[in-house]
């Protein structure tokens, strides 16, 4: 459906012409609003790939941390097996990573929607630079002012930062300056770009809450899976053999820091 949608976008803006039949004959104020939409129009890219690829990327961690949940999650359910009493933990485990499959399921959809948006943004950046960038060349010699000349040629490498809000004044003062009949596939699609900017963000924001609800549900499956091999010890002991006899001080000291303490008292009031 992605697909779908930016190729009908991609259609539409290739048989829209955006100067809509001006002439380059611009005043400075209607160059200075022309320019702020091409500087932002080139900035747009370095925003999408700033916000784009670290959105996916955790997105991604939700989905290691849901394995590495799921591995933690089978230790406590063998306890509960090997001894009922270690139930209550395991049962803890089990709500946990329904809560952890939830939120990658959402990073999942999300990061879906921001592939789109971003892909989207880029098709309106790629389209419109180059024509406003010639609407520029052209202002630069054949307007009539040479301040608004001097302005076109100023604006033909320059960015600057962008935001929903910035794009959307920016179509306002579009209008203002060169009116309702002129520019209107650009206004339009700075509209549409605001949208799609605004929810890139906000999107992104809601996948980052959702590694950090994840890590913290994770740690909990992994604390609630220790308790349950607390009451009932895998074969072999967890995470790790006690060391034998013949062990030196060393490997002793590795090996107990990896062991639970519940774990750890236990074994020594049996031996004494």
């Amino acid at each position: 459906m992605f697909i779908s949608g930016l190729f009908v976008l991609a259609v539409a803006l290739c048989c829209t012409n955006p100067t809509d039949g001006c002439d380059s004959n611009f005043t400075l104020a209607q160059v200075l609003a022309l320019c702020q939409i091409t500087e932002q129009l080139r900035g747009l890219k370095e925003v999408v790939m700033k916000i784009g690829p670290r959105a996916v990327e955790e997105a991604l961690f939700t989905l290691k941390a849901k394995k590495r949940s799921e591995v933690s999650l089978r230790r406590a359910e063998e306890a509960a097996e090997r001894d009922r009493n270690a139930g209550f933990a395991a049962e803890r485990a089990r709500l946990a990573y329904d809560s952890v499959c939830e939120a990658v399921e959402f990073a999942e959809y999300a990061a879906t929607s921001i592939e789109g948006r971003a892909s989207s943004l880029l098709v309106i950046q790629e389209y419109y630079v180059p024509f406003l960038e010639d609407v520029m060349l052209r202002v630069g010699t054949d307007a009539e002012a040479a301040e608004a000349q001097e302005a076109a040629m100023s604006c033909l490498q320059t960015k600057r930062s962008v935001s929903p809000t910035s794009l959307s004044e920016a179509a306002l003062e579009l209008r203002v300056r060169l009116g309702v009949r002129n520019f209107r596939a650009l206004r339009r699609d700075l509209h549409r770009a605001a949208f799609c900017l605004y929810s890139l963000k906000k999107t992104a924001a809601k996948i980052a809450l959702a590694r950090s609800s994840v890590e913290e549900i994770e740690y909990l499956i992994n604390e609630a899976a220790h308790e349950a091999e607390c009451v009932s010890p895998p074969k072999g002991g967890i995470q790790g053999q006690l060391p034998s006899d013949e062990s030196d001080s060393s490997n002793l000291v590795t090996v107990i820091s990896a062991v639970p303490i519940c774990w750890l008292l236990a074994t020594i009031t049996r031996v004494l």
